[in-house]
């Protein structure tokens, strides 16, 4: 008779479980990129992460920036690029808060700040056991070369990293996130 009775308690709970993963393992946050042409939040942290450690990598610290105002330019640049149109921004923000000093004027400034972009990328793979757990792992790569022009001298950093954010969902229930 108790072994009738804790199934009858277990057996919805089970049964519940089973049904919400079966309708909730697939959904996802994280839209793809290349059929909307648009970042999601979660494809912007992840590459806002690599890039901040690919300009620590390279070296872009109040250092290497220096005293002078600069003016900041991209090369090679494409308006089809969504993931370099991204890294663009993060790139001026970050020198900003690394004690940099931009005019938007190039006559006004004392040098240039040169920064080319060679990649920007983002791959998202979905996965999955079904009933059990799903997950979606979102992983980006972000290559700059900074050329500091003043006068004749010129100074070249180039920094590579990456970054990896995680969404786990265990029986339906999520999504626990982690960005490394």
């Amino acid at each position: 008779m108790k072994y009738s009775t804790s199934l009858s308690y277990f057996l919805p709970l089970l049964t519940a479980t089973i049904v919400m993963s079966v309708f909730l393992g697939g959904c996802s946050a994280t839209l793809s990129a290349g059929a909307t042409g648009v970042l999601s939040t979660i494809q912007q942290k992840t590459l806002n992460l690599a890039t901040k450690r690919s300009l620590d990598s390279a070296g872009i610290d109040a250092k290497f920036l220096g005293e002078k105002p600069y003016y900041l330019i991209f090369s090679d640049i494409g308006q089809a690029d969504i993931g370099k149109q991204h890294v663009c921004g993060t790139v001026r923000s970050e020198i900003r808060e690394r004690g940099g000093r931009n005019v938007d004027n190039q006559q006004d400034s004392d040098c240039i700040l040169e920064c080319t972009i060679h990649v920007a990328g983002i791959d998202t793979r979905p996965g999955k056991i079904p009933l059990i757990v799903s997950w979606i792992d979102t992983r980006a790569e972000v290559d700059i070369s900074v050329n500091k022009k003043c006068g004749q001298n010129i100074d070249t950093k180039r920094g590579s990293e990456s970054a990896k954010f995680n969404q786990v969902w265990i029986f339906g229930f999520g999504p626990s996130e982690s960005l490394k």
